[in-house]
């Protein structure tokens, strides 16, 4: 999985071997509510883009109909309500000042999102980006210190049973995981 631009270079690690690759381990730490969960969402779906099979296990923080909801949002391009939104049409940097000039366009949504309007903009987007009638991302979703690493990878195990060999996985809360051996101390 590869992102473009700036955040390609970022996560190329200078030349080394790359960050977001098999094999490799990243995690994505912050203070709550910074956007930790937007993040793992966009690198599921950029992974699913480029035809590569997501594992998405959500442990304690939204529900599978939420977490459901934000890629169908993602794939309408719509809002969820009915709103007025505020999108950047450009970006410049000045020298002469520190922050850059972003430029927007205000677009407004009478209608809230319709579940049919978000399913077949999925479904059009499996069709013309991804190029599959195929699923590329499965979601497995769990109530906070319910499932475990071996758990996981028990799922895992069965999915690749059924024909679908994870190239990404990506846990939203790993920190949250129940601990596989309640004896030993809970940071096992």
């Amino acid at each position: 999985m590869s992102y473009q631009g700036a955040l390609g270079r970022f996560f190329d690690n200078k030349g080394g071997l790359p960050s977001l690759t098999r094999d490799g381990f990243v995690a994505f730490m912050g203070p709550e509510k910074r956007g930790k969960t937007f993040l793992l969402l966009d690198v599921a779906w950029q992974s699913m883009l480029q035809r590569k099979r997501v594992a998405f296990f959500e442990v304690g923080d939204l529900s599978q109909n939420q977490i459901m909801r934000r890629f169908m949002i993602r794939a309408s391009k719509q809002p969820i309500r009915a709103c007025t939104i505020k999108y950047p049409t450009s970006i410049t940097k000045n020298p002469a000042v520190k922050q850059a000039l972003v430029t927007t366009k205000m677009k407004e949504y009478t209608k809230p999102l319709d579940w049919r309007v978000a399913k077949l903009a999925c479904d059009k987007v499996m069709k013309s980006e991804v190029n599959s009638s195929e699923s590329y991302l499965r979601l497995s979703t769990h109530p906070s210190g319910s499932i475990s690493v071996k758990g996981i990878e028990g799922i895992l195990k069965v999915w690749e049973r059924q024909g679908f060999v994870a190239d990404v996985v990506i846990i939203d809360y790993a920190d949250i995981l129940a601990p596989i051996n309640e004896k030993e101390d809970f940071r096992h």
